[in-house]
């Protein structure tokens, strides 16, 4: 009896173990599966997302770059000092693509739309309830428009020297004028050098006539043609690389504008409320001290 069951155990025992194993290495192989599926789905929202970063207006992946800003922007506004900050850093952003479009495209129109989201998110921090995140966001602000301020005077700069360098090609070659002149008056520079220089006698003149009226009659049929041939060069109009330049920089000049007078609307704002909140402190102060009496 005891020499069977002794067989019998081992016997019984072989089939466990394998099934265990299957059961660890089935999962292993599900999780792996599972994961790689994972992977596989995220990993073109990932490289659309990367692909994005750098986008600017009329790209084909700008859309993506915005819908990707509005997800957060609607995450953060929950609390209006969240949104308040997350939309100060996105002007970031459109002053970024503004200056893409300028020097790329020589387009401003990227400008507009950066000065007006500074001036939304002006509204917006100034409309805060606690005076803490107000002045956090409106220093914070502050400190933006400062920063794109010497960004636009970069871009004048710039501009200046595309507008000269742009000018410089318009101009004509000044041996053009001298060749044309020497060409249309063949006679006029002999017949002065001889009356000039040279003694009245019969064998250099073709005729009896005295030297005067041979060389007033010279004078007389040479002063049209060099009437003619005056270089009355009419204005030309300007091409069409200075016109852009121009418009683009009388548009960062408006902006400039545009950024100081936001600037010192916060800067009021900040001492209206700094009195205000004296004029609380102090009347605060005298009703505690009345009450103590």
């Amino acid at each position: 009896m005891d020499t069977i069951s002794a067989q019998e155990i081992p016997s019984q025992q072989i089939p466990i173990q394998p099934e265990a194993t299957f059961k660890k290495g089935s999962f292993r192989k599900f999780f792996n599966l599972s994961s790689w599926i994972v992977l596989f789905a995220l990993l073109p929202i990932t490289i659309l997302i990367f692909l994005s970063q750098d986008s600017i207006p009329g790209d084909l992946f700008y859309p993506v770059k915005r819908g990707m800003e509005n997800v957060i922007l609607a995450a953060a506004s929950v609390n209006p000092a969240t949104r308040a900050a997350f939309r100060t850093d996105l002007t970031e952003a459109r002053f970024k693509e503004a200056q893409s479009l300028v020097v790329s495209k020589s387009n401003a129109g990227g400008l507009s739309t950066f000065v007006d989201e500074v001036q939304s998110i002006q509204l917006e921090v100034v409309s805060l309830k606690s005076d803490t995140e107000r002045k956090k966001a409106e220093e914070k602000l502050l400190v933006k428009i400062e920063k794109y301020q010497s960004g636009l005077s970069t871009l004048e700069a710039k501009t200046e020297q595309n507008i000269i360098a742009y000018q410089f090609q318009e101009i004509p070659s000044p041996t053009t004028i001298p060749r044309t002149s020497v060409t249309n008056l063949p006679s006029a520079a002999p017949t002065f050098a001889l009356t000039s220089t040279l003694t009245p006698t019969t064998t250099l003149m073709p005729t009896s006539t005295p030297v005067k009226q041979a060389s007033s009659a010279s004078s007389e049929a040479s002063a049209p043609t060099v009437a003619k041939t005056s270089p009355t060069v009419p204005p030309q109009p300007e091409n069409t690389q200075v016109l852009e330049q121009k418009k683009i920089a009388q548009t960062l000049k408006e902006t400039k504008e545009q950024l100081d007078k936001i600037k010192k609307d916060l800067e009021e704002n900040r001492r209206e409320n700094k009195e205000n909140r004296e004029k609380r402190n102090e009347n605060e102060k005298n009703d505690s001290s009345n009450r103590q009496k």
